[in-house]
C-alpha cells in the first residue's frame, strides 16, 4: 500500500529479500479490478503441502463473516489440478478469479488473509478447519488400511531401492500408492481409512491431516537430513502416533537415498499394526 510492502503477505521478511523484489524496478500497473476481493494466494501457493495445510485453511479467518465470506477469491493463474479439485469440493469454484502472475493488478479493495502460523508449523485452527470442511467425504471402500506412499513420480528425494522394499511391504498387506495417480477426493478417502501410513518426507504425506486419531505415521528420512518437522507437528495436532525411520546418506544432488530392507524389517517389528 502506498509503495509499502505488507510483511504479512509472505512467510517472513527474509522471503521478500530472497525473492529479489528489491533488486529490480517495480512494473507499472497493467490491469485494474473494481470491487472487493480476498487474496487467497501467497508464497508457495503452487505447492501441494503448503496449499492444503497452510494456504487454503486461511479461509477459516473469514468463515462466518457475512461481509467477507462471499467475496471473490483471487489466485495467480496457471492453477494446478489440486487447486481446482479442492475448490470444487468446497463449492468455491464459482468465486475464483485468476490473475496473471506476470502482470501488476491494482484492486479497488483487497483483503489479505494473514498466515495462521509460521510455515512448516501447522496451525490447529487451520487443521481443524480442514478436517471440518472435508468431513463430508466418506471412508474409502478399498481395504487400503496400510499404505506406502511412493515418490516414484517425483524428481527428488526418491528411495532408490523402492523396488526392493515394496514387495516386502505388499507381503504385509500394504498397498503401494502414488498420490498423483489419485484425485484429491480419493486421496482424502484413502487416508481417512488408513491405520498406518509409511512414506518418505514430501507432499504425499499432507493428507495425514485426515487420518483417525491414534493411527500411525512413519516418515522416512535420509541420514543426517531430517528436513523440517512439519509432519511431526501435523501428526501431533491430529493425535496420531508418529515415528521417524532413517535410511542411508543422500546419494546424489536430487536428495535421493536408499532404505536398507533389513532396517525396515527390524523397525516394523517394533511398531504394532
Amino acid at each position: 500500500r502506498n509503495d509499502y510492502i505488507i510483511t504479512d503477505s509472505t512467510w517472513s521478511p527474509q522471503h521478500l529479500i530472497d525473492s529479489g523484489i528489491f533488486d529490480k524496478p517495480l512494473k507499472r500497473v497493467s490491469s485494474y479490478l473494481q470491487g472487493e476481493y480476498v487474496l487467497l494466494g501467497m508464497h508457495w501457493w503452487d505447492e501441494y503441502y503448503h496449499w492444503m495445510i497452510e494456504i487454503l485453511p486461511r479461509l477459516a479467518l473469514i468463515q462466518g463473516n457475512p461481509d467477507l465470506e462471499k467475496l471473490p477469491l483471487l489466485l495467480p493463474g496457471s492453477l494446478k489440478k489440486f487447486h481446482h479439485e479442492s475448490l470444487e469440493l468446497l463449492n468455491l469454484s464459482n468465486r475464483l478469479v485468476e490473475i496473471s502472475s506476470d502482470d501488476v493488478t491494482k484492486i479497488e479493495k483487497l483483503y489479505f488473509l494473514s498466515p495462521l502460523s509460521p510455515t512448516a508449523n501447522p496451525s490447529s485452527i487451520g487443521v481443524n478447519w480442514l478436517q471440518r470442511s472435508f468431513q463430508f467425504l466418506k471412508y474409502s471402500d478399498r481395504p487400503d488400511n496400510k499404505i506406502y506412499i511412493s515418490r516414484s513420480d517425483a524428481n527428488r528425494r526418491q528411495i532408490l531401492n523402492e523396488e526392493e522394499i515394496t514387495p516386502f511391504l505388499e507381503s504385509l498387506g500394504f498397498s503401494i500408492i502414488c498420490p498423483s495417480e489419485y484425485s484429491l477426493k480419493e486421496q482424502i478417502q484413502l487416508f481417512k481409512s488408513a491405520s498406518l501410513v509409511i512414506g518418505s518426507h514430501g507432499a504425499g504425506l499432507s493428507c495425514i491431516a485426515f487420518m483417525k486419531p491414534a493411527t500411525k505415521v512413519i516418515e522416512i528420512f535420509p541420514e543426517s537430513k531430517l528436513y523440517v518437522g512439519c509432519y511431526w507437528s501435523l501428526a501431533n495436532l491430529c493425535k496420531l502416533q508418529y515415528y521417524a525411520l532413517i535410511g542411508s546418506k543422500i546419494l546424489n544432488i536430487h536428495g535421493d537415498f536408499k532404505l536398507p530392507l533389513e532396517s525396515l524389517e527390524e523397525f516394523l517389528k517394533n511398531v504394532p499394526f
